[in-house]
């Protein structure tokens, strides 16, 4: 099993990636994309339930981490590419679920959230913001500018949910849906 928020502050919780997977259930084909794998602890907790994830990293080191990982997993990771580059450099592709989970200060969150307009091709999916309820963070400040409230759904844990990290005030995550995107 690997780690969980209660042991690697820089992962998501065992409720979160429960409630992750179940986005793609009942879909005949759902395509994950990532944006920030860390060590890609979430990555290769989830990939099973998605029929092809794409995961990005910036940092050489946590990508090499996450890289090795994933050879580990054999051909329980045969669905899954690593990309070590941000956003802006991933070619047009579809995604049904997004997972931001990259640098959580506002001006990255807005970053993210423009390019992934430019690069999924989809008409219909679902944006996943991870550490919504980070106190020293830009993602609730980043969502409640550009998103009504009630199109605002919570994921994860309400609270205790950083005990390794900094301080909370909300939800772990908080998801949108966007439809006829393209």
């Amino acid at each position: 099993m690997l780690p969980d928020k209660t042991k690697y502050k820089s992962t998501t919780t065992s409720k979160f990636r429960s409630e992750l997977m179940a986005l793609a259930s009942g879909l005949k084909t759902c395509t994950l994309l990532e944006v920030g794998h860390d060590r890609g602890y979430t990555t290769m907790s989830v990939n099973h339930a998605f029929t092809s994830v794409v995961a990005l990293d910036i940092n050489p080191a946590r990508h090499s981490f996450a890289s090795q990982l994933k050879e580990q997993q054999g051909a329980a990771a045969k669905n899954v590419t690593l990309f070590l580059h941000e956003i802006d450099g991933l070619a047009e592709g579809h995604y049904d679920v997004v997972f931001i989970d990259a640098h959580h200060s506002y001006e990255s969150v807005k970053n993210d959230w423009n390019n992934l307009l430019k690069k999924n091709t989809a008409k219909k999916y679902t944006v996943v913001f991870h550490d919504y309820g980070l106190v020293l963070a830009g993602v609730k400040k980043f969502m409640l500018e550009t998103f009504k409230p009630e199109d605002i759904t919570f994921m994860g844990e309400q609270t205790d949910w950083n005990q390794l990290g900094g301080p909370i005030d909300d939800w772990e995550a908080a998801r949108i849906t966007i439809e006829n995107a393209v």
